[in-house]
């Protein structure tokens, strides 16, 4: 239960990455990945905070498609 949550948690960012990028109208990423890297390119959130955080999406596609195997 707490994968799914995680899961769902980090797409919840990806889509809220993906409406301000919209609004903003800026440049559409490529990947989730660049997605929340945007927003820190929008000052939307520090940049600092963007670079540390921007693996969620990596870390939702390991949830999402089970790339790894837990235990």
């Amino acid at each position: 239960m707490t994968e799914r949550w995680l899961e769902i948690a980090a797409q919840c960012c990806i889509d809220i990455a993906g409406r301000i990028i919209s609004l903003e109208q800026a440049e559409k990423p490529k990947d989730y990945k660049e997605a929340i890297m945007r927003l820190g390119e929008l000052r939307v959130i520090p940049m600092r905070f963007a670079q540390k955080f921007a693996p969620i999406a990596g870390f939702r596609n390991i949830l999402v498609y089970n790339y790894l195997e837990i235990g």
